[in-house]
């Protein structure tokens, strides 16, 4: 009965919650672009407000609240309303940050990732408020803008604000994610030291995010383009996978090499074309004046690129069920050093303190200097027998038809952050994610799937006695 008034009530909003995740991804909300990510964020606190909840920001304008309810247990709902970024616009088919509902679906850059969710949190407390349930709990819903880069925002948060008792996030997958893997972002620098050989290295870059696996590398080099372009033409004989991601561009007496790849989510890089790897193998096929670079190509060429589906750096443990992935997500270069920065997510075993360690063996080897950016976060894991995630198990298998099992991921969301939290949606089984890839979008069937599972999760635990 509730669960078909729940239903009934969400198929009455569908026109509204198109339109307002259409609005909301239309500002384009990058991290660092505080001004917009302040926009989408008084956005949707105002969408709640005029839903008649208490709602407000909060931490410098860095956090958005949103209450309903009361009682002596806070269930938290975590959102974010930043974006990565949308790489080169020309690779969409439809702009990232011009809306609209196609084909079933809602297009644009955070649709998946989290903006759609957040949309989707903030109807399904509507759905009970409207419904007129009371719930005996208090709900509130943290809407974070600095999830995609340092966490600022929710670690000031935790500083002044006392935490929720359990939650989740619609930032991962169905059915329930109660373990993440752990995240590190490791910066490896190389100083640039002139050498003999056959090419000078004038410039090198590649990626657009520290967790995005890269679309686009390049290097500017110069030296004999007949020679380079026998070892090119060597190169793809060797590996005509590539044949059509390698791009030469002549630029006066410079050579510019591109390659291109496809973007993806760093937590599965394996459903992504990493360009910066596919540049790093071509170059070890070139003779660079560079002793840095050269450091650089045969440290990533022996522990990362053949060594990505065994146990690079030798970071896991044996006895560990899951295994650590490692990603090349950015590449830079100055006049002094080569900076190749790497994203982890680690097995369950697998710690911060093990990532410094292995990390510090490869630079005694291969002579470089690296920092993990101040950022590290633990793996973790919530008990699946809780009272709270028996209801989600509920909730998910009435509303789904699907048995709710419980994974591991190697996202790494908001649930890190907050106690007894878990990743709840919005990816349901089957279903192709795009989250951090061009043409990003969401069927709008499975975000109403989402707003009834989560209306009627909230019910099961703040509502039913």
């Amino acid at each position: 009965m509730v669960v078909e008034r729940i239903k009934n009530y969400v198929e009455t909003q569908k026109k509204d919650i198109i339109d307002d995740c259409i609005e909301i991804i239309n500002i384009p909300s990058i991290s660092h672009d505080y001004g917009e990510v302040k926009k989408a964020l008084h956005l949707i606190i105002d969408k709640a407000k005029s839903m008649g909840f208490d709602a407000y920001c909060t931490e410098n304008d860095s956090i958005g609240i949103v209450e309903f309810g009361h009682g002596e247990e806070t269930i938290g709902v975590l959102v974010h309303i930043d974006v990565v970024p949308a790489g080169d616009e020309n690779d969409w088919d439809n702009p990232p940050f011009s809306s609209v509902y196609k084909d079933g679906y809602i297009w644009g850059r955070g649709s998946v990732d989290d903006k759609g969710p957040a949309i989707a949190s903030l109807y399904a407390l509507k759905t009970l408020k409207e419904l007129g349930f009371t719930p005996s709990k208090k709900i509130r819903m943290i809407i974070g803008t600095q999830e995609e880069v340092d966490w600022k925002d929710i670690k000031t948060y935790k500083e002044h604000n006392e935490l929720p008792d359990y939650g989740f996030t619609p930032d991962g997958e169905f059915p329930i994610i109660n373990a993440e893997k752990g995240f590190a972002q490791v910066n490896v620098n190389f100083r640039r030291n002139n050498c003999t050989g056959d090419f000078d290295v004038i410039s090198f870059d590649g990626g657009i995010s520290d967790n995005v696996i890269p679309p686009k590398a390049n290097i500017i080099i110069k030296g004999d383009k007949q020679l380079l372009n026998e070892k090119v033409n060597s190169f793809v004989l060797s590996r005509p996978e590539y044949a059509d991601k390698i791009i030469i561009e002549e630029q006066g007496e410079n050579i510019n090499i591109k390659t291109v790849g496809k973007a993806a989510h760093s937590s599965v890089p394996e459903l992504g074309i990493n360009a910066i790897y596919i540049l790093v193998e071509l170059l070890s096929t070139l003779e660079l004046k560079d002793e840095g670079m050269r450091q650089l190509i045969d440290f990533s060429m022996k522990e990362i690129i053949n060594n990505k589906n065994k146990n690079p750096l030798n970071l896991d443990k044996t006895d560990d069920e899951t295994r650590t992935s490692i990603a090349a997500t950015l590449a830079r270069c100055t006049s002094d050093e080569y900076t190749i920065a790497f994203n982890l997510r680690m097995a369950l075993k697998t710690f911060g303190s093990d990532v410094e360690k292995c990390f510090s063996i490869a630079a005694d080897k291969y002579k470089f200097d690296f920092n993990m950016d101040n950022f590290c976060m633990e793996p973790i894991s919530v008990n699946k027998d809780t009272p709270f995630l028996r209801q989600m198990a509920k909730a998910y298998e009435e509303l789904s038809g699907l048995k709710a099992e419980f994974i591991t991921s190697g996202g790494t969301s908001y649930a890190k952050a907050m106690p007894n939290t878990v990743s709840f949606g919005p990816i349901f089984p089957g279903e192709i994610d795009l989250c951090h890839q061009n043409n990003e979008r969401i069927s709008l069937d499975n975000l109403v799937k989402c707003i009834n599972m989560y209306a009627y999760l909230l019910y099961l635990t703040a509502v039913e006695k």
